[in-house]
């Protein structure tokens, strides 16, 4: 079973993100979600997984502003599989965080965003829960190198249409620089999602 969890807020593409969800998966998944800016994001998350009622192998953690492509699921459990030494596998890459190395589906990266991620319940065990905290590093950076500080690896998928993030203006408002904004709207366009822009 793979258990995904959003903690998702008021903004204007959480209706697009739920329909591309509800369209690209099947009887092997269960979507926890909740309103989650009251309490705070990660808190919520957080929150999200202790409260699954399933017996998951897998559990992802997904933005409110994505966009799933059909076979999203499938690929990204499958790499997880073959790849032992990744303990997270992400949809999604920003074009500005570091390729390590690069394998036939994925990219071993520096970092990947925490907007969309997939990892086994043995990962969850041994590193979660989540960082709920906002300090000078951003909490999927702290979580990346907490598994990296172990000597095993984080990776995105290869394919950047997979998981498009289509957000563009943060929470705040306030907007990427011009490139990732040019990169993820050019995704956004080629799956024909929206954004925030």
């Amino acid at each position: 079973m793979i258990a995904i969890v959003t903690a998702y807020s008021d903004r204007d593409l959480k209706e697009q993100m739920f329909e591309s969800l509800e369209n690209t998966i099947d009887g092997e998944c269960r979507v926890y979600k909740e309103n989650g800016m009251k309490d705070g994001e990660m808190k919520t998350v957080n929150r999200l997984v202790r409260n699954i009622d399933v017996d998951w192998d897998f559990l992802v953690r997904a933005d409110d502003d994505l966009f799933f492509s059909r076979g999203w699921v499938k690929v990204m459990k499958r790499e997880l599989i073959l790849n032992p030494d990744v303990m997270l596998i992400g949809g999604c890459r920003y074009p500005t965080h570091k390729i390590l190395e690069e394998r036939k589906n994925i990219y071993i990266m520096d970092i990947v965003p925490g907007n969309h991620w997939m990892l086994s319940r043995h990962t969850w065990e041994m590193y979660g829960p989540f960082f709920e905290d906002f300090t000078n590093i951003a909490e999927d950076v702290r979580f990346c190198e907490k598994i990296k500080a172990d000597g095993f690896k984080v990776a995105c998928m290869k394919d950047p249409l997979l998981t498009v993030h289509c957000g563009i203006k943060n929470i705040k408002g306030r907007g990427r620089t011009p490139y990732v904004t040019g990169y993820t709207q050019a995704l956004a366009d080629c799956v024909g999602a929206k954004t925030n822009a």
